[in-house]
């Protein structure tokens, strides 16, 4: 078992607000061992068997879809998220060398030019390749707007 240190940029910073109490709460959904939190920092300790590359992608998916952020993905993107087991019972899109995985995973595959998901924590939106983008970011941007994230959609 290895300790950790995640120490988390952007939250409770900013307006975006994450409870301690939360924070501890998903690192025990993951799987985390003794996840410690100090004050109100976002910083986390914790220990593990999961690699870095692992942790790293399950935490942020974990915070991103507790914080209510829409996530984006494109083309091989959705293998981070398979990584993070964060696609069980969604619907999405992807290059379709992906669809594999992504159904092996637990997710509804479909081939479409942008897939919105809100079944589950935080909304996804995905789709199959760059011919697809002019979709993927009318959506993206409204998911963003919709979201409360203002600053975010007008970037």
């Amino acid at each position: 078992m290895t300790a950790f240190v995640a120490l988390l940029r952007a939250v409770n910073v900013g307006g975006r607000q994450l409870a301690m109490a939360d924070l501890k709460r998903i690192a025990g959904e993951l799987g985390l061992d003794n996840p410690t939190t100090y004050i109100a920092s976002g910083n986390l300790l914790f220990a593990s068997r999961k690699s870095e590359r692992e942790l790293k992608k399950a935490l942020e998916t974990a915070i991103e879809n507790h914080m209510g952020k829409p996530v984006g993905v494109i083309c091989h993107g959705p293998w981070a998220m398979v990584e993070a087991d964060a696609v069980r019972g969604r619907t999405m899109t992807s290059w379709p060398s992906v669809q594999t995985d992504l159904r092996n995973a637990g997710a509804n595959w479909v081939d479409e030019e942008v897939v919105t998901c809100e079944h589950g924590p935080g909304v996804i939106v995905s789709s199959r390749k760059p011919d697809d983008l002019p979709a993927f970011c009318r959506e993206i941007v409204h998911q963003f707007a919709t979201s409360g994230d203002v600053a975010a959609a007008r970037k």
